[in-house]
């Protein structure tokens, strides 16, 4: 599995992202905000995703949530941002143990 930058033109384009995964049996976020994948007794997870905006040539920070959107599927939600800017949302992939699975994000 690949960590996956996103940069939307606009952030309005964020309540259209939605990200479906098959080979899993549940989809979770914990109470660190992270991604959790399980699949029978093994694990993986996302890190808390971290967005941002290009403002003035200066990197200000957007909060940004993981948000379930279906038992196997995911998108994020956004708080306060400049709708006219580019977003960039940065999922982290932190930990596996998964790495025998077959994904298909």
């Amino acid at each position: 599995m690949a960590e996956k930058i996103i940069r939307l033109d606009s952030g309005k384009e964020i309540e259209q992202l939605r990200f479906s995964l098959r080979g899993i049996e549940s989809l979770d976020v914990d109470k660190r905000g992270r991604l959790l994948l399980k699949k029978g007794s093994e694990s993986v997870h996302f890190s808390a995703p971290v967005a941002f905006q290009e403002v003035g040539g200066k990197r200000v920070a957007v909060e940004v949530a993981y948000h379930l959107t279906g038992k196997k599927e995911y998108g994020f939600t956004l708080g306060d941002f400049d709708a006219s800017l580019p977003v960039t949302v940065d999922p982290g992939l932190v930990a596996s143990t998964l790495f025998r699975w077959r994904w298909n994000l």
